[in-house]
């Protein structure tokens, strides 16, 4: 069977810890590893972690000291041992079935499984339909992470399992990006997926994904400067790989989120496009 490396990054979760890696523990797929990164958290985390640890084998521990998320998660990639890659956050939850279903379909010569998930109120527990967009494209997904992201597509990174072969290419490793103040799964995500087409989609709902007002999203100004910064990456990235197009509507995002005016000459283009091959211009 194949190994598959569950990277959890942590800090002061533990309200949450025990419930997400009891969904790890509780996969009918055993063979995986799952490294816990935690990010020098003052509550109780560490003895969760470790009782855990204590509990499983499985369950690997390593410490960082207050670098974020994006640094906690290059450190687990630095540990990862298997073949295929599936980021978790301490907060959220996986199916039972999930590695199982995501791997069966990976089996079939693809890269990467994207699955549905369920954004939840974290008060509520109610289904968050404010926080939904789908996971799902027709079309080319390289496409739709830079023209329709946070517009009418996106996914929580637990969507996606991946090999980890993706992680590297000719010019360097991929890893997040540590300087980013958010939209760093952004990133990471078009430069996984520019170095395959081959990706599957699962229609199942796999994943849960809690919504908390606390949480860096819920902060709209740091959200815009981090979503130009990205912009800024993806399209340089898109150029260094001769995909000018995409380059294009990765500035242009920009501008839009500058202007709103923007916004229509944006619809216009993807409308004259879509005349353009319609016409065979």
């Amino acid at each position: 069977m194949s190994l598959v490396s569950i990277i959890i990054p942590c800090y002061n979760v533990e309200s949450y810890l025990s419930e997400t890696l009891a969904s790890v523990f509780g996969q009918v797929h055993h063979n995986w590893q799952c490294v816990i990164i935690d990010d020098h958290s003052s509550d109780g985390t560490t003895s969760i972690i470790e009782s855990w640890v204590n509990k499983d084998s499985r369950f690997v521990y390593y410490k960082n000291y207050r670098r974020g998320v994006s640094a906690a998660r290059n450190t687990g990639l630095m540990h990862a041992m298997g073949e295929y890659i599936l980021f978790l956050d301490a907060d959220d939850k996986i199916d039972s079935n999930y590695l199982a279903a995501q791997l069966h379909l990976l089996s079939a010569a693809f890269d990467i499984s994207v699955c549905d998930y369920w954004p939840f109120d974290h008060q509520t527990r109610r289904f968050a339909n404010h926080r939904y967009l789908t996971p799902f494209t027709t079309g080319s997904y390289l496409d739709e992470l830079i023209i329709g992201w946070e517009k009418k597509f996106s996914f929580p990174p637990h969507c996606v399992l991946f090999r980890k072969s993706l992680l590297f290419n000719n010019r360097k490793r991929i890893s997040f990006n540590e300087g980013l103040p958010n939209h760093v799964d952004w990133c990471f995500w078009v430069a996984i997926f520019l170095q395959t087409k081959a990706v599957t989609c699962n229609n199942n709902v796999l994943v849960e994904y809690r919504i908390r007002d606390n949480s860096i999203c819920s902060d709209v100004n740091l959200m815009k400067i981090g979503f130009r910064k990205a912009c800024l990456i993806n399209a340089f990235l898109l150029i260094r790989c001769f995909k000018f197009r995409l380059a294009g509507w990765s500035l242009m995002r920009i501008w839009a989120s500058y202007n709103l005016y923007s916004v229509v000459f944006l619809k216009y283009l993807k409308v004259k496009g879509r005349l353009r091959r319609l016409l065979k211009l």
